[in-house]
Parts: structure tokens; sequence; C-alpha cells
């Protein structure tokens, strides 16, 4: 019950307060999408203020959380490790969208991120040794900034992702062993933001989240992704190796791929996969006509069917059974198998729209010579 009276006041707040900022930066012209080499599918001007919401809800259900679990802030021994990571992944993000900071200067700041997560303690604990999962930890968190980040290039995708994997993550925390009050009314109250953020946000779109936004959730869900998919122990209280890559893989499924394929398409180009491009499947579902508000919802399904094939396999109360493995990396394969057809259907259909609008820019420049010709004789 308190989890819904935190999810419904910080959904009222969040679009309360994204409208007011919506309203503010226009009259101010203040934090309108800048030119920095960011592709978005809509090219128009608007604010890039939603993270700046996100933060601040994230502050207020700290403080609700604290509050209906009875627990005092200096016994809440996450709190202060999850303020600490999540404020620098904000910070990082601000500072890029005020200064358009280098491509090397933000994976800095990435990194550090990960590298704090190590030393207070978060590691993903999955081979053991210090030596080889504090690099994984690394590696996680920085992947979970960017492709986070990357994925922010369409109206309502970036939001409904990290909303799903965050819905996904509130059931895992019923499943714990280990129930946390805490956490349950914490993730209750971003989903609350989220949504909030998100009816501004969904096609056509008023306002974006910016990298001020993408950088707190991918911080965010790198965190509570380590502690409740990574380090997430079965009935017996063990960590089972294959589990922990298989949970953390289905709920993040949606940003792992998009960020697998513009990765390796970005590097067969010869290019960077830190310049932004209209390469990504979004874009690849887009060039195939479908309308952009039913774009999300693709992404949606992706993680609500991992997550149901996540709860499904809680009812292994002694092993890991073989056949969970099985069924997870089949999913795993027939997810990319899909996005692979679309991504190759929209990529010919993309060439086919090039190809006419060339062939019509061709027709129009000898029409346009005729013409001249016409009227000099």
């Amino acid at each position: 019950m308190s989890s819904s009276i935190i999810f419904f006041a910080l959904f009222i707040f969040s679009f309360g307060l994204n409208y007011i900022l919506i309203q503010f930066s226009k009259q101010l012209g203040a934090l309108s999408l800048r030119n920095d080499g960011q592709e978005r599918w809509d090219h128009s001007k608007k604010p890039i203020i939603g993270g700046l919401s996100f933060y601040i809800g994230f502050l207020i259900s700290a403080i609700l959380a604290l509050y209906l679990s009875d627990i005092s802030l200096g016994k809440q021994k996450d709190f202060l490790p999850l303020l600490i990571i999540t404020s620098l992944g904000f910070f990082v993000g601000i500072v890029d969208d005020a200064l358009t900071t280098k491509p090397l200067l933000k994976l800095l700041g990435q990194v550090l991120i990960g590298v704090l997560m190590v030393l207070m303690g978060y590691e993903i604990q999955l081979f053991k040794n210090i030596y080889l999962d504090a690099p994984l930890t690394v590696f996680w968190t920085v992947g979970c900034l960017n492709s986070i980040n990357m994925l922010d290039n369409m109206d309502g995708i970036t939001g409904s992702v990290a909303v799903s994997i965050l819905v996904a993550i509130v059931g895992v925390i019923y499943f714990n062993p280990i129930f946390s009050h805490f956490d349950l009314f914490m993730t209750s109250g971003i989903i609350g933001t989220l949504v909030g953020f998100l009816i501004l946000n969904w096609n056509p779109s008023k306002l974006y989240m910016g990298d001020t936004g993408s950088q707190f959730l991918g911080a965010l869900l790198a965190f509570y992704g380590i502690k409740y998919l990574w380090n997430l122990p079965n009935a017996e209280g063990e960590l089972i190796f294959t589990r922990q890559i298989l949970l953390a893989g289905l709920i993040f499924l949606a940003p792992i791929i998009d960020s697998t394929f513009v990765t390796v398409a970005r590097i067969r180009r010869g290019q960077s996969p830190f310049v932004g491009g209209k390469d990504h499947t979004t874009h690849h579902f887009a060039y195939l006509g479908i309308p952009i508000k039913v774009i999300p919802l693709f992404y949606i399904m992706v993680t609500g069917l991992a997550t149901l094939l996540v709860y499904s396999s809680f009812t292994v109360k002694e092993n890991w059974s073989h056949f969970y493995t099985a069924l997870f990396v089949s999913y795993v394969l027939a997810m990319y198998g899909l996005f692979l057809l679309f991504y190759q259907m929209g990529l010919k259909a993309k060439k086919m729209k090039d190809a006419t609008s060339q062939t019509s820019s061709v027709i129009q420049q000898i029409e346009n010579i005729t013409k001249k010709e016409a009227v000099k004789n």
C-alpha cells in the first residue's frame, strides 16, 4: 500500500514539475537541444531538462523510503553508496549537457563511477575473485551508462526501457529472501517519477531527459542490477554462475541488443561507437514505417517476456535447472534473431528510400536544366 502511495505521489510530482520546467525553459530559451552530433530521430529543438526531475524525484523517494521503512539513515547501509553513485552519474550528465564534453572525458567519469562501486563493496560476485570481479563491475557500469545513453534517441524509448527494468527489479525484491522495504519504496518512487516524465516524453514529445537523465538512470540501473540480478542468491543462499549471467542478461536484454547492433555496425564502418548516427534498432523500426508511438512497445515487450521467464525460475528451490539455462539462452537468441531480421529489413527499406529520393533529385535537376534551356531559346 505504501509503495503505491509513493508511486502516485512521485508520478503527480514529476508530471507537474516537468510541465513547469517546460514553460520555464520556453521563456528563457534554456537547456534546448544542442547541436553536438547527437543523432535523434526528431531534429526539432526541445528542452533537455527531464533528468532534473529524475534526481529530485530520487531524493524525495529516498526521504519517503527512509520514513516509511522506519529505518534510520545510519542503519540503511545501501543509501549512501546509492546516493554517491547516482549523484556522480547525474553530475557527469549535467556537465555534458551544459558543456558538451569530449567522449573521453565522459568515459573517464563513467569509469570512476564503476571504480567507486567496487571500492564501496558493490562489485559483481561472479568469479569470487576481486581481480576478475572488479573489472567486470566497471565494465558493467560503463556499459549500463552508455547503453541507456545511446538508447535515448527517440521519443519514449529510454524511459520505457528503464521503467520495464525497474518493474522487473521490484518483482525480484518480492522474491528476495531478505525483503527490503527501503528498496521497494525507492524503486516505486522512481518508477512513478519516470512515468510522470514519460507522459510528456511520448511521441510527439515536449521534452527530453538529456544526458543528465540517461547518466543518472544508467548509474541507478547498474547499482540495482548488481544487487538484485548479478548478486541474487538462490533459495539455498548460493550464487550460481550461469544463473547470475542470465538473470542480468535477460532483464537488461533490450538495451544490450541495441548497443550490440550499433557498436558492431559502427566498427564495421570504421566509425567510433561513440559518434551518433541513425543506425539504432529503433531507427530501423521507423524505416519500416512503424509509428514512433508504437516502437517503445517492442522494447517493453522484450523486457516483459524476459521478466516472466525470470520470475518462473524462482520456483527452482534447490538447484539451478539446466532447463532454465536452455530456456533463457533460447530466448536471448530468439530476440537477437528477431531484431536482426527487423534490422536488415529496415536497412533495405532505408536504401530503397534513399535511392528513390536520389532519383527524384536527379529528375528534378534535369527538369530545372530543361526549363532554363527552354527559357534561353
